[in-house]
């Protein structure tokens, strides 16, 4: 129960970043020099990839938590019916 709890917390949704927004490219960069306007998207792009990367830590991190926790729980399990076994 408990590893199915922290792979629930793991699952749920979260924010991700898409950049780059082809309304805001228009709005903003249509006017603008070609090379300012790449540079503003690169950077644009290197942000939302390192915000993007603690999200996707965090659900990894639910889902190693939540396959250590079933595993010591398997590992219980096993034991408990080896032990029923023999006593």
């Amino acid at each position: 129960m408990a590893s199915g709890f922290v792979a629930a917390l793991g699952w749920l949704p979260r924010e991700f970043d898409r950049p780059p927004e082809p309304g805001a490219l228009r709005d903003g960069y249509l006017i603008k020099l070609q090379a300012e306007t790449k540079l503003l998207i690169l950077d644009t792009m290197v942000e939302a990839y390192d915000s993007n990367e603690r999200a996707i830590n965090e659900k990894l991190g639910s889902f190693r938590s939540a396959a250590v926790v079933f595993g010591v729980a398997v590992f219980l399990i096993g034991i408990s019916a080896i032990s029923e076994i023999i006593w």
